[in-house]
């Protein structure tokens, strides 16, 4: 027996390691090998868009199969990202990937942590392969703070003022023309790491049509890009020929340095600036710089974007040599104050915290009458009916299983009844909230909750132009692309989320972009607290509950179909329509019904719509869709759709002010951007104070585009400091280009107040923050007086 149970583990052992050799064997006959370069010079921000280069050796057989890579988005949300791999033997292949999104907040938590995974054939029912080589996607992450400068120039030492454009570290300059690796974005996303990208004489039209082509699509949802001139800028710019602010001929103009000077004091050159004589493209075009009717710096908007254009050289000597040239980029161009592409819409922010929002569906729902009527019927049935039926049969002993096979019947007909909708179809709440911009695009977000019927796996559908990521925990471990997958292709994007249970809810998110869609046509007049004028409804949808957005008020003007025009008489307590400020979140304490559901999902993206239009200024028209706008469908199957959709749009209304005027604080934009390196400014959410740090920082004001015209005068500036001993301020005096101390909480100026004023309506202070105890304050407010000119 002994020598038969020995036999028996002989057998067993010899079998295991003949397995194991085996699928050794099927595992290295690929032979691959993975090389990875990833982010722009190895460097990536947190939660932006990430270029990856993978370059592949197959030293075997011939391989066909896909790689998919684990994509992180924050805590909350990934993706197993699906590319295809076909290598010949002995070959070398590069594969450039463009990932929407990357954190590596995940794998820094749990330590080493494969990215990158191969499978022969296909992802679903391959095989997955070893190789050899890197399985991370590891660049140095810098915090979305962080400003990046990208530049294309054909030699970095053209370009070493900019070095000198930030007083702080937190400035990172990337030069894509000497880059050894082909890791060029090709989508927008890719570029969105980038504050702005500066053009020195160099030829964009070398780069591929898709390299191009993001670039702009970048600078069109919130970029800036930078040109500088050169001999030959329309054959060297590529695409953006036809949105160049300035036309520059070919005859020059020197500006001599004592001019240079008298515009901004501390300026000193020592050499004259050679430009070219530039005229505005368009009406639209801003002058930047002029100095003695000449043009040396302009922009124009494109999008949510702007293109800078100099008339002068970026990078040529003496200019580019000179010690304080860093100094004139910065008046020109303030690079701390660009934001990059809207900060990606803020999405990170619209997936945090709101996903529990829209994954709450309303519970089972069978009418009091109809369960009252139900159980009378069951206790007659039950008691006397049954007892008279079965003494009559003489059966009486049958109640015994009568009685339970009844209640058994009853409950499964009150619970088919008040589940039919979950047992029937799959439900998925639809919300998003999108941007109305001038070439009729809608942009945003949208969030799909998917409540399931059945377990197993479920395919979306998505257009090529949006971006997507499963809103999932995946902090407590396993792999990411096993619970779902994102697959490209030439029409449509296609996204299986894995593994659901029954009656289970999946989230996925996004950013979409919509094209030729269609606007409101807004002319509106305000004058003595009056609003008039009319909308037009050029968009395919009707509008329910269409308002004005004015500072955090909402002013309803009612319902409009497609084509109709809303005629308005309103009025409101004010002189003006401020521009839209945020509206923070009231969702419901207790969600008692479906309607609680809907409010709460109208209040995440009522939350959520500030972040679409941040910086426009403007007051907003906006209003709420109920079709389903988003065009994403669950593939091979019908779902039971909620939809919620809130629709913004930013206009500038014509403003009729007589005799005198307040501007309030609420009615300006302000920023505090650091300006030492041991500055931070940060405004928690849902708060009206300012967590700030020891240290410089500029704290700058501007007024609404709609009143920076020489029709009005202003009379008086005041500021109020409720924290003069910890919080220091100095005005800047436009007229002389020099700081002036302000020594008290309360400062006014009555003489002489656009001095103050910068042509763009810009009023700026420098701010020092003292070290106290608590660093949280109130910043100080400012406050202008004006009157119409007669």
């Amino acid at each position: 027996m002994k020598q038969r149970l020995l036999i028996l583990f002989t057998c067993v052992v010899l079998f295991i390691n003949i397995l194991s050799t085996f699928s050794l064997d099927v595992s290295a006959k690929s032979n691959l090998t993975v090389k990875v370069h990833s982010g722009l010079d190895n460097k990536a921000k947190e939660t932006k868009g990430l270029p990856v280069l993978l370059t592949i050796t197959n030293k075997g057989d011939a391989f066909s199969g896909e790689i998919v890579i684990d994509n992180e988005h924050v805590y909350s949300g990934g993706m197993g990202i699906v590319t295809p791999l076909e290598i010949g033997s002995n070959e070398t292949k590069s594969i450039k990937i463009m990932l929407d999104y990357f954190s590596n907040q995940y794998s820094n938590n749990l330590g080493k942590n494969q990215m990158i995974h191969i499978y022969e054939g296909n992802w679903k029912t391959g095989k997955e392969i070893r190789f050899t080589g890197d399985e991370e996607i590891n660049p140095r992450v810098y915090d979305r703070s962080n400003n990046f400068i990208l530049t294309f120039t054909n030699s970095t030492d053209r370009l070493s003022a900019l070095s000198s454009t930030s007083s702080t570290d937190s400035t990172e300059i990337i030069h894509l023309g000497g880059l050894k690796q082909d890791i060029i974005p090709t989508t927008a996303k890719g570029w969105s790491m980038a504050n702005i990208v500066v053009v020195d004489e160099y030829s964009i039209s070398s780069l591929k049509e898709e390299e191009q082509q993001s670039l702009l699509e970048w600078v069109k949802l919130g970029g800036t890009l930078l040109i500088g001139a050169s001999d030959n800028l329309d054959g060297e710019i590529g695409i953006f020929k036809d949105f160049l602010p300035l036309f520059l001929s070919d005859e020059t103009v020197k500006t001599q340095s004592k001019d240079i000077q008298k515009k901004f004091k501390d300026v000193k050159l020592s050499n004259e600036i050679v430009s070219y004589k530039a005229k505005k493209a368009d009406a639209e075009v801003k002058t930047i710089l002029e100095l003695n009717n000449h043009i040396l710096a302009a922009k124009s908007g494109l999008g949510d974007g702007q293109i800078i254009q100099t008339a002068f050289s970026l990078g040529d000597e003496p200019l580019s040599t000179e010690k304080n040239y860093g100094e004139l980029l910065q008046r020109i161009i303030p690079f701390n104050a660009i934001s990059n592409i809207n900060a990606n819409y803020q999405f990170a922010n619209f997936t945090e915290g709101n996903t529990s929002v829209n994954e709450m569906f309303p519970t089972f729902q069978v009418s009091t009458l109809l369960l009252i009527i139900i159980i009378a019927i069951y206790i007659i049935v039950v008691g006397p009916l049954l007892y008279f039926l079965l003494k009559r049969k003489d059966k009486r002993e049958y109640a015994w299983w009568i009685i339970p096979a009844l209640s058994l019947f009853i409950s499964i007909l009150v619970f088919g009844y008040g589940a039919k909708d979950r047992l029937s179809k799959p439900q998925i709440q639809q919300s998003a909230v999108y941007k109305i911009d001038g070439d009729d695009s809608l942009n945003g977000y949208y969030m799909n909750s998917l409540l399931t019927n059945s377990s197993g796996d479920f395919t979306f559908t998505t257009p090529t132009n949006s971006t997507s990521t499963l809103i999932r925990n995946f902090n407590n471990g396993g792999t990411i692309h096993k619970q779902g997958i994102l697959e490209h292709y030439q029409k449509e994007n296609k996204i299986t989320v894995l593994n659901n249970r029954y009656w289970s809810v999946s989230t996925i998110a996004g950013e979409m972009q919509m094209r030729n869609v269609g606007s409101f046509d807004i002319d509106i007049e305000v004058e003595d607290s009056a609003i008039k004028g009319t909308v037009k409804n050029n968009l395919p949808y009707t509008v329910k509950d269409l308002s004005i957005w004015y500072g955090s008020q909402w002013l309803k003007l009612g319902s409009i179909k497609p084509e109709q025009t809303l005629k308005i008489t309103q009025t409101f307590n004010g002189a003006l329509l401020l521009p839209a400020m945020p509206i923070y979140s009231n969702y419901p304490n207790q969600v008692k019904n479906q309607e609680d559901i809907m409010n709460g999902r109208k209040e995440m993206l009522k939350n959520a719509a500030y972040d679409l239009i941040v910086g426009k200024e403007q007051p907003a028209l906006v209003g709420w869709v109920d079709d389903a706008i988003t065009p994403i469908s669950l593939k091979d199957s019908k779902a039971d759709m909620s939809n919620v959709n809130l629709l913004v749009q930013s206009f500038n209304p014509k403003t009729n002010l007589t005799g005198e005027f307040v501007l309030p604080a609420n009615s300006m934009t302000y920023d505090i951007i650091p300006t030492s390196n041991s500055a931070m400014a940060d405004r928690p959410e849902n708060s009206s104070s300012w967590y700030i740090e020891e240290g410089t920082y500029d704290f700058d004001w501007v007024i609404p585009e709609m009143l920076q015209d020489k029709k009005f005068k202003w009379t008086e500036l005041q500021l109020a400091n409720t924290d003069p001993k910890n919080v220091q301020l100095q005005i800047l005096n436009v007229k002389t280009s020099s700081f002036e101390a302000i020594n008290d909480g309360r400062f006014t100026i009555t003489k002489n107040v656009k001095d103050y004023i910068s042509d763009e309506g810009l009023i700026k202070f420098k701010l020092d923050r003292k070290m106290s105890d608590d660093q949280h304050t109130n910043i100080p407010t400012l406050q202008l007086k004006g009157e119409v000119k007669q």
